[in-house]
C-alpha cells in the first residue's frame, strides 16, 4: 500500500423543465444531485436556491484519470409520477482491468419530508485481476445488493439514520471461491445545516459504521456559483461506499485519507431550461493494488491411518497483506478433477469478525488476518456427504468411504483481499499413501559360532525410491536391556537379495535377535518378525532357543505357549540332557552359581532324556501353578566326549494382566458445521503393558432410539446390539497408538454426526500377547450443527423431541427447543426465515404419517412462538413418509427417516 495523489473532472449537463408532476420530491431549502466522480462516489452540494423548483432530466459524463486508469460513464435522469428512474453505463479499463455496470436508479419523495432510493447495479468484465465470464464465455455477473436511503427533515436540525445493505460478489465457475459475504452494517450520523438569513449552508456528517469513521463537511453560499467540500477518513474496511468498483474505489478503503473539491456552478437564472456543471479535485490516500503475498508448506505424503506417525497433513501458511483478507479456499481435487475437499472461509467468521467494541482499537491496526488459519490439517477425509443421496428414489442405501483411497491428489490455494486484489492461485500435489514398504529376512541359519558369517535372505517390496530400510541386530542382558549391537540403514532400492554379518562382530554370546523396518516418507513403518540366532564358542556347547520370551496363557491363541528348541554344538554325540524351570525374577545371574542346581527336587517343571528332543512348548498351565511373573530355563547337556556344559538362566516372563488405559475427550459441545467453532473432537488416549501394546481401537457409538423410543443403556445394551447390527459410527483402529487423536465428526460412511446427540465412546487395548482391556463407556454430546448449503443453512434433529406416534413434546423436547429459539432470537439468526419440514418413517400408513407430520410441524411452530419468535419469520410443513433418508427396512434406517429438519432463508 503506498500513497497517491488522484486528480479528477466531472462535466455535467441537465435539462430542466417546470415542476408540475405531484408528489415528486422537493424541498424549499436545497436540493442536492448525485454527483459521483471518478475517485469517490459521494453527494456534493449544489446551489439550492437555483435548483429548488427545479425538475431535471440529466445526463452526466464524468471522467477520471490516475497515471495509466481511466474511468468513463454517463447517467439518465427521467422523472415520472411514480418517482425519478435513472439508468447508465459506465466504464472501467486500465492495463489488467475492463469492467462494465449499468446502474439502474429510483428515488422517490413523499410528501416534502420523506425520500426514498435504491440503485442495483449488475456489471461484467475484469477487475482487479478477476474475470467475470464463465468458462464456456458467458457472463457472470457482479451484483450489488439495493442500497436504500431514508431520511426524514425537522427543520433546521436533520438527524441522519442510515442502513446499509453490503453486497455478495459470485461467479459462475472457478474462482468460485471468491464470494464475499457482507454483513449488516448500521450507520448513525447527525447532520446540521442552517440556510436563510445568511445564505450560508453548512451541513456536517458524523456517520459511525462498525468498520469505519468519517468526517465530512460542506460549505455553500447561496448567491455564488461555488460549493466547498473537505472530508477526513479513516477505515479498517471498504463500507463508506460500499462494494462499488468504479474506478478509484478503494481509495479510502484502508488507511487515513484527505479529500478537498471545488465545484463551480455557472451563474443561470431560477428556472433557466439547462445548464453544465464542472468539477474538478484531488485527493491524497493511501490505495492498495497489491494482493496478498502467500507461502505455503505442504508435505509430499502422509498416511491417515492413525498410527501417531504423520497422520494428517499440515498446509502451513503464511499471508502477508496490508489490507484484511476478504475470502480464501483450499480445494483438493483427485485424479479425476473432482473436489473432494474443501476449506475455505464460512460467512458466519466473518460475520464475527469485529464487534463494535472492537472499533477503537483496531483504528491503530494495519494487518488484520483474522480469517485464513496458520495452519490447516487435512486427516485424508473427503467432504461430508449428502444425507438426502443415501437412498435414491428406488434404489438402496448408498455408502462411501469418508477417507479417500490412497493416490496423488491436487490442491489449489486462493486468496483475495477486501480490494478485490486476487493472489495467483497456488497450486501443488500431495499424496495419501496407507501401504508401507515391506520388507522380510530370513537367516541361513540359527546356530553360528565366533568364526562364522550370517547370511542373511531378504524380499522387499517398495513403491518409492525414497522408501528406506533398516537393518539391527540386538542382544538382552541379564537386566531385560536390549543392547543395539549393529545397525545399518540402506534406500530400498539399494538393499540386495542377501547380505551378510560376521559373528566375530558381536561381542557376546547367546541368543541374538534379527530385527528389520521398511518405513516411507508418508510414516508409513512396517516391522518385520523378529528372527533369531545363537552364537556359540568354539567348544561343545549346549543351548535353549526360544521363539518368544513372554506368552499369555489365555487360550486366546495369541502368544498362548512359547517353543522351546535344544540346539547343541559338538563333534561328539549328545547322551543325556535335561529343562528345569524354575520362578525366577527380573535380574538373574548369566550362569547358576552352582552345577547341582540339576539335581534339586523342587523344580517347577523338568524335561530329560537321552537323545535330541523334539521342540518343547511350554503353555504355562495350570494358572495356580504358574502365575503372572518372571519364571527362568537352565538346561545341561552330557556329550559322549565326557564333557557337561550348562546354560541358562533363560528367562520368560507370563503375562495375563489386560494393559491399563484411558480415554476422554475436549469438547463437550461438539458442532462440526464448518464455523470455526468446536469443530473438531480431540480424544486423549494413554496406555501401557509390560508387554507391550500391539493395537489399539478407538470406537464411537451414536445414541440411538429403537421404533418404541427407548434409550439404548450404553453400559448394558448399546455395544452388543449395534455391533449384531453393524451401527458402529466410528472405529479407529491403530497399530501403533497416538496420545491424541483429532476427528473431524465423520462416520467410516462419510456421515456427519447429527444435531443435539449423544455419542458414546470406548478405548479397546491390545498388548503384544493378546491380553485385552476395555475402558469404561465415556459420552459426549453434540451441539445444533448449521450446516451451510447454496440458500442458507440447515439444521437435522431427531423426532425424539416427540412422544412415540404423538406430537406431544417430552420434557427433553422442551429443553432442545428452548435452545433453538434462543439460537434463532440471537443476533446472528435473527435475519433469517425459518422453515420447518418434519418427516417420519413408513410405519402405519401414508395418511397417520402425513397427519402425524403435520401435527409435530403445528407443535413446532407454536412452541417457538411461545417463546417469542414471531409468525412472520416461521413457516412449517408435514412431509409424512415420502422423503426417507435410509431404508426402512432396518431399525436404524427408521431411525433416521423420523427427523426434523429446519432451513434458514433470508
Amino acid at each position: 500500500m503506498r500513497k497517491r495523489l488522484l486528480f479528477y473532472l466531472t462535466l455535467s449537463f441537465f435539462i430542466f423543465a417546470e415542476e408540475k408532476i405531484p408528489y415528486l420530491y422537493k424541498s424549499p431549502m436545497y436540493t442536492t444531485i448525485s454527483g459521483s466522480s471518478a475517485s469517490y462516489p459521494t453527494d456534493f452540494l449544489m446551489n439550492p436556491a437555483l435548483l429548488s423548483q427545479n425538475i431535471g432530466y440529466g445526463i452526466r459524463f464524468a471522467t477520471g484519470f490516475a497515471f495509466n486508469e481511466i474511468s468513463l460513464g454517463s447517467h439518465f435522469y427521467f422523472p415520472t409520477n411514480y418517482g425519478k428512474f435513472g439508468f447508465g453505463v459506465r466504464r472501467l479499463t486500465n492495463k489488467s482491468n475492463s469492467y462494465y455496470d449499468f446502474p439502474l436508479l429510483f428515488s422517490r419523495g413523499f410528501e416534502k419530508k420523506y425520500y426514498l432510493g435504491i440503485s442495483v447495479i449488475p456489471g461484467f468484465g475484469n477487475i482487479a485481476g478477476q474475470t467475470y465470464f464463465t468458462g464456456d464465455g458467458t457472463l457472470s455477473f457482479l451484483r450489488k445488493f439495493p442500497h436504500w436511503k431514508i431520511g426524514n427533515h425537522f427543520g433546521l436540525f436533520s438527524p441522519e439514520f442510515g442502513l446499509l445493505l453490503r453486497g455478495t460478489l459470485w461467479q459462475a465457475k472457478q474462482p468460485s471461491f471468491f464470494t464475499r459475504y457482507y454483513e449488516f452494517a448500521p450507520g448513525l450520523g447527525f447532520s446540521l445545516w442552517k440556510y436563510g438569513l445568511h445564505k450560508l449552508r453548512w451541513w456536517a456528517s458524523f456517520p459511525l459504521t462498525e468498520n469505519s469513521f468519517v468526517f465530512r463537511t460542506t460549505l455553500s453560499y447561496e448567491s455564488k456559483p461555488f460549493a466547498f467540500f473537505t472530508g477526513y477518513y479513516h477505515a479498517k474496511e471498504n463500507v463508506l461506499s460500499g462494494p462499488s468498483f468504479g474506478l478509484f474505489t478503494n481509495l479510502f478503503a484502508f488507511g487515513t485519507n484527505w479529500s478537498l473539491r471545488i465545484t463551480y456552478l455557472p451563474k443561470i437564472l431560477k428556472r433557466k431550461e439547462h445548464f453544465a456543471l464542472f468539477s474538478f479535485g484531488a485527493q491524497w490516500g493511501n490505495r492498495d493494488t497489491s494482493p496478498p503475498k502467500v507461502t505455503i508448506t505442504v508435505p509430499k505424503s502422509f498416511s491417515p491411518n492413525t498410527d501417531g506417525k504423520q497422520d494428517l497433513a499440515r498446509f502451513e501458511i503464511q499471508i502477508e497483506d496490508d489490507s484484511s483478507i476478504a475470502a480464501w479456499s483450499l480445494i483438493l481435487y483427485n485424479q479425476k478433477g473432482e473436489a473432494i475437499k474443501h476449506f475455505g472461509q464460512d460467512p458466519r467468521v466473518i460475520n464475527r469478525q469485529m464487534s463494535f467494541w472492537d472499533i477503537f482499537p483496531a483504528l491503530t491496526k494495519r494487518k488484520v488476518f483474522r480469517n485464513v488459519p496458520k495452519v490447516i490439517l487435512w486427516d485424508g477425509t473427503r467432504d461430508p456427504i449428502d444425507e438426502s443421496t443415501l437412498l435414491p428414489p428406488g434404489g438402496t442405501e448408498q455408502t462411501k468411504s469418508a477417507l479417500v483411497p490412497d493416490g496423488h491428489y491436487r490442491w489449489t490455494f486462493r486468496i483475495a483481499d477486501i480490494h478485490g486484489n486476487m493472489a495467483t492461485p497456488i497450486s501443488g500435489s500431495i499424496m495419501v499413501d496407507t501401504v508401507p514398504p515391506k520388507i522380510e529376512i530370513r537367516p541361513q541359519t540359527n546356530i553360528l559360532s565366533k568364526k562364522d558369517t550370517l547370511t542373511v535372505f531378504t524380499e522387499k517390496s517398495c513403491f518409492d525410491k525414497n522408501d528406506k530400510v533398516n537393518f539391527s541386530v540386538f542382544y538382552h542382558n541379564s537386566a531385560k536391556e536390549q543392547i543395539e549391537i549393529w545397525k545399518k540403514e540402506f534406500l530400498c532400492d539399494e538393499v540386495k537379495d542377501k547380505f551378510t554379518i560376521s559373528m566375530a562382530s558381536l561381542p557376546y554370546e547367546g541368543q541374538y535377535f534379527l530385527k528389520a523396518t521398511a518405513h516411507d516418507t508418508a510414516g508409513n513403518v512396517w516391522y518385520s518378525p523378529l528372527q533369531t540366532f545363537q552364537v556359540f564358542l568354539d567348544r561343545e556347547v549346549i543351548r535353549l532357543l526360544f521363539d518368544r520370551t513372554s506368552i499369555s496363557p489365555n487360550k486366546d491363541k495369541i502368544a498362548d505357549a512359547a517353543i522351546i528348541k535344544i540346539i547343541t554344538q559338538s563333534k561328539t554325540p549328545l547322551q543325556k540332557w535335561k529343562v528345569v524351570l524354575d520362578r525366577g525374577n527380573e535380574s538373574l545371574p548369566e550362569q547358576p552359581s552352582e552345577k547341582r542346581l540339576f539335581f534339586s527336587k523342587s523344580h517347577l517343571k523338568v524335561w530329560e532324556g537321552d537323545s535330541l528332543p523334539e521342540p518343547l512348548e511350554f503353555t504355562g498351565l495350570p494358572a495356580k501353578t504358574f502365575p503372572q511373573g518372571y519364571y527362568s530355563f537352565y538346561v545341561m547337556g552330557q556329550f559322549s566326549s565326557g564333557y557337561t556344559d550348562y546354560a541358562g538362566p533363560y528367562s520368560l516372563f507370563i503375562d495375563t494382566d489386560p494393559p491399563q488405559a484411558s480415554v476422554s475427550h475436549f469438547t463437550s459441545d461438539f458442532t462440526p458445521d464448518g464455523d470455526r467453532q468446536n469443530d473438531v473432537q480431540v480424544f486423549s488416549l494413554s496406555a501401557k503393558d509390560i508387554s507391550g501394546i500391539l493395537e489399539a481401537k478407538l470406537e464411537i457409538y451414536e445414541q440411538v432410539y429403537f421404533d418404541n423410543f427407548e434409550e439404548v443403556d450404553p453400559s448394558e445394551y448399546l455395544p452388543e446390539t449395534l455391533q449384531k447390527q453393524k451401527k458402529l459410527f466410528k472405529v479407529f483402529s491403530m497399530l501403533n497408538m497416538p496420545e491424541q487423536i483429532i476427528w473431524n465428526g465423520l462416520s467410516d460412511s462419510g456421515m456427519l454426526v447429527h444435531s443435539k446427540s449423544i455419542y458414546f465412546y470406548r478405548l479397546i487395548v491390545t498388548d503384544t500377547l493378546g491380553n485385552t482391556t476395555k475402558t469404561a463407556w465415556k459420552k459426549f454430546n453434540t451441539g445444533f450443527l448449521w450446516k451451510k448449503d447454496k440458500n442458507g443453512f440447515h439444521c437435522w434433529l431427531s423426532s425424539i423431541l416427540f412422544e412415540p406416534r404423538k406430537d406431544k413434546l417430552t420434557p427433553n423436547g422442551r429443553i432442545v427447543l428452548r435452545q433453538l429459539a434462543n439460537f434463532l432470537q440471537s443476533s446472528e439468526a435473527s435475519i433469517y426465515k425459518i422453515f420447518i419440514q418434519v418427516h417420519t418413517d413408513s410405519t402405519g400408513n401414508d395418511e397417520q404419517n402425513l397427519s402425524l407430520s403435520e401435527k409435530r410441524a403445528f407443535a413446532l411452530n407454536n412452541y417457538l412462538l411461545e417463546e417469542g419468535i414471531a409468525q412472520a419469520r416461521i413457516s412449517y410443513q408435514g412431509l409424512g413418509e415420502i422423503h426417507p433418508l435410509a431404508s426402512n427396512l432396518t431399525p436404524y434406517g427408521r431411525y433416521l427417516n423420523r427427523r426434523i429438519e429446519i432451513f434458514l432463508r433470508k
